[in-house]
């Protein structure tokens, strides 16, 4: 966690023109990554910073499975809340720590972007596949070629 993340988000959040919606998805990206939050209708901001590129879509998906995890939690609200800045409780940790796990690879997180690179990989085999066939093809031209040359020269 970075004194910066800590300053956009104060930013963000105090700027007289950010009026959240309470479950309205908002994302922002800027120099050191992308910032990625969602309110509740008890007025809680649950907040995700990632790296530029991380896709928003799966951002909000932790993002909500966060806050099932908080609203279901056997814990009291409480015990979620850590007592000192850029700290976790002991409750909030295993939560945190779980979903961080999950949503560490986008394409084991979400299906669509699994897909998206699997789409990715097989374009990139067949493109392979079809060059080696026109090479191949190139090569049997040429061995038709000089093998109509040695049948035409040994008649």
């Amino acid at each position: 966690w970075l004194e910066s993340h800590d300053d956009l988000i104060r930013e963000l959040l105090s700027s007289p023109d950010m009026f959240i919606t309470p479950r309205k998805r908002y994302s922002t990206t800027g120099r050191s990554g992308s910032v990625h939050f969602v309110s509740d209708e008890n007025g809680r901001i649950f907040v995700c910073i990632t790296k530029e590129k991380y896709p928003s879509r799966v951002a909000h998906m932790c993002l909500e499975e966060m806050q099932d995890q908080v609203l279901l939690s056997p814990h009291n609200s409480a015990s979620l809340v850590a007592t000192k800045p850029h700290a976790l409780s002991d409750a909030m940790l295993p939560i945190l720590d779980d979903l961080v796990d999950k949503y560490d690879d986008p394409s084991q997180a979400d299906a669509l972007t699994s897909v998206n690179r699997k789409i990715e990989v097989t374009t990139n085999t067949m493109q392979e596949n079809i060059s080696l066939l026109l090479e191949n093809d190139s090569k049997l031209q040429e061995i038709e070629g000089k093998a109509d040359n040695m049948n035409s020269t040994s008649e």
